[in-house]
């Protein structure tokens, strides 16, 4: 197990090792959000890009290349589902892993809109622990 001293949790060797060296486009406007979410998986071994919106992340998106993409819905200048549906369009970004962290309700039509462009996971903010979102990446990139 690997104890972050800065966050104050353990992860699994498994999950570190999964992690490390991967690149993650993490895109939330919420400072205090980010800021936990960024740290949880750099600790975890992660190598972590950070935008604040869909139209920054797009920008990202044509200079790197990325592992996973992690996203909020709900966002200025362009929300997750559009910046979802450019990615997908895009040559070499259609089979990118996204998962979507928002506070949208299951039934929002926004959550409606991004389930549909092929994501791989949908977590709701306020009942994911960090724990948690550190195993569904190392997950998905498995």
């Amino acid at each position: 197990m690997i104890t972050s001293p800065s966050v104050g949790y353990t992860y699994s060797n498994m999950q570190e090792k999964k992690l490390k060296g991967k690149k993650i486009l993490f895109v939330e406007d919420d400072v205090f959000v980010g800021d936990i979410v960024v740290r949880h998986l750099v600790d975890a071994g992660a190598l972590c890009e950070w935008t604040k919106d869909g139209f920054d992340a797009l920008s990202k998106m044509n200079n790197e290349s990325f592992d996973i993409i992690i996203t909020d819905l709900h966002m200025d200048r362009m929300d997750g589902s559009d910046m979802i549906e450019r990615m997908r369009a895009k040559d070499g970004m259609s089979d990118t892993p996204v998962i979507i962290l928002t506070n949208l309700s299951n039934n929002d039509e926004e959550v409606k809109k991004a389930r549909e462009l092929n994501v791989n996971g949908f977590l709701p903010k306020s009942s994911t622990s960090m724990q948690n979102l550190v195993g569904i990446v190392a997950s998905v990139l498995n």
